[in-house]
């Protein structure tokens, strides 16, 4: 069964109601498949211009540009180029864009680890166990959040060498 839009006798959408694999709706412009909505091995998948550009699997996982999931410990979101590739987080100038470590869903377990650029400052700041640890400021200083309160190293784990112009 199947159910065209169209305008102008140009077909603009395909609905294709099928059971098994395949283009379930197909976008089409000046007469011409642009992009699809379709399943493939139990997974949903967005096309665009001939090639499959995002895949959500059966265990819930995205997948952008690849249809291989990344490592297991990091596989929730696997991004895919063949060049260089990133993420970008867009926040406003005076707001921050952070990234989240949580073990729960509610309170200080939303963000137990994080990372965080504030864009009011232009400071990144590393957080563990709910609370800022260490910036690096906009002059590249790399600062403890609070003064003569954290180590560089322990009596059991101690750097080698530590360089400095003066101390």
């Amino acid at each position: 069964d199947c159910i065209d839009i169209a305008r102008n006798n140009d077909n603009q959408l395909f609905l294709n109601r099928q059971g098994g694999d395949g283009y379930h709706i197909a976008f089409i412009r000046d007469g011409s498949y642009k992009s699809f909505i379709a399943t493939r091995s139990s997974a949903f998948c967005i096309d665009v211009n001939g090639s499959e550009r995002v895949r959500i699997d059966s265990s819930g996982r995205v997948l952008i540009g690849t249809t291989t999931e990344g490592y297991s410990g990091g596989d929730d979101l696997t991004i895919s180029t063949s060049g260089d590739t990133g993420m970008t987080i867009r926040s406003g100038t005076s707001n921050q864009g952070t990234i989240a470590f949580a073990d729960g869903t509610s309170g200080s377990d939303q963000y137990r680890g994080f990372v965080q650029y504030f864009h009011n400052g232009d400071v990144l700041m590393f957080g563990t166990s709910a609370a800022n640890r260490l910036k690096i400021d906009s002059s590249g200083h790399f600062l403890p959040n609070a003064d003569s309160t954290y180590n560089i190293g322990s009596n059991s784990v101690r750097f080698a060498n530590i360089y400095a112009d003066t101390l």
